[in-house]
């Protein structure tokens, strides 16, 4: 099977590594070839793409020089021979792989929907209104990471689930990864660590999660927000962190693909974003046996230990701040883990589905 994938970017986030987690492994590449379609400088997993076999193809920037941009996807769609084109959307504002997949007569055209809404705009939010139909008349395979985001992109349409599953080995808890981290950015043993991983952008609400660590600072000072990722909002959250007078509280560990390791040198794992199609991060959290604080805004799918603590966003800080330092986990770290690898978000028992899917 031969497949064409559009949506891979730079930034290992959400999208990046489902597709790392579900394509990019042997079990799914051994029969499968796959052209990943790029206009950025390089993609994440880039080294795991080309090791495993597959290829990236750099195009012309849709925004900057959008007719090239459609004729360079479509001398791919013409030259290739692929069995389905792959589009990976946060929202239907862009439509411009599918049109081309269309024009083109490719036969499979799957879209599947990662997020359940947009903070982008009255201008995208416009386009995804007014694209929608377009994408469900056209997708002869429709996917999505949860019900929400199905709904989000596809409405009332029939759509299939499929989970953004986690290799559960790599995220369970680590003793020397934990020193490791720790040692690198001189935190000491007890010190309490509080970690988000995500991209910088207003979705994933950084600014609120400021506010909760300073009230959390007041009431521990030997405390630490760990931030990786990166992004267009990093100067905000620093001008931020500075008005408050907690920088030195601060730690910005920058973009990793080696995500692993910093689950297990947190204490915590707060996640308040605004909404997540899924949100990966809280289940990798949750695989290496962190206690999870989440916006309520998030499916309440996400909790596969029964342990993640749902929290609205109209509660002040304070409450949250509260509420992190008052959890007591009655689970242990390992049997965390357990619950994450004996449910559907192991990575081991779908790709065989989403193989199944995509050659029907």
């Amino acid at each position: 099977m031969r497949i064409l994938m559009f949506g891979m970017s730079s930034f290992p986030g959400g999208i990046e590594n489902y597709i790392a987690n579900y394509f990019l492994c042997e079990e799914f590449s051994r029969d499968t070839k796959i052209d990943f379609v790029t206009y950025d400088g390089s993609l994440a997993y880039e080294d795991r793409i080309i090791a495993l076999g597959h290829s990236v193809k750099r195009v012309p920037h849709l925004r900057k020089k959008p007719f090239a941009y459609m004729r360079a996807v479509k001398k791919l769609l013409k030259e290739g021979d692929y069995d389905c084109v792959y589009v990976n959307m946060l929202s239907a504002a862009n439509i411009v792989p599918i049109r081309c997949a269309a024009k083109c007569g490719v036969e499979k055209i799957a879209v599947h929907a990662h997020a359940s809404s947009t903070v982008k705009g009255a201008l995208r939010r416009f386009l995804h209104w007014k694209n929608k139909r377009y994408c469900k008349k056209k997708a002869t395979v429709k996917l999505a990471c949860s019900d929400k985001a199905g709904q989000w992109l596809f409405d009332n349409d029939d759509f299939i689930v499929v989970p953004n599953s986690i290799d559960v080995d790599r995220f369970s808890f680590s003793a020397n990864s934990r020193s490791y981290v720790r040692g690198t950015f001189e935190i000491a043993d007890d010190t309490f660590v509080i970690g988000h991983i995500g991209r910088f952008a207003e979705e994933k609400n950084h600014l609120f999660l400021l506010d909760v660590f300073n009230e959390i600072l007041k009431k521990n000072n030997d405390s630490r927000l760990l931030l990786v990722g990166g992004g267009a909002y990093e100067a905000l959250i620093r001008n931020k962190a500075d008005g408050l007078g907690i920088s030195e509280k601060l730690i910005f560990a920058g973009v990793t693909d080696c995500a692993e390791k910093y689950y297990s040198a947190f204490d915590v794992f707060v996640f308040p974003s605004v909404f997540e199609g899924f949100g990966m991060s809280a289940l990798e959290a949750q695989a290496c046996g962190l206690p999870c604080f989440c916006s309520d805004t998030l499916s309440k799918n996400l909790d596969v230990t029964k342990t993640v603590e749902f929290i609205g966003l109209d509660r002040r800080a304070e409450h949250w701040a509260d509420a992190v330092l008052e959890k007591k986990m009655l689970i242990s770290r390992s049997d965390m883990n357990r619950i994450v690898r004996d449910s559907e978000y192991n990575i081991d028992t779908q790709i065989a589905n989403l193989k199944s899917i995509l050659s029907e």
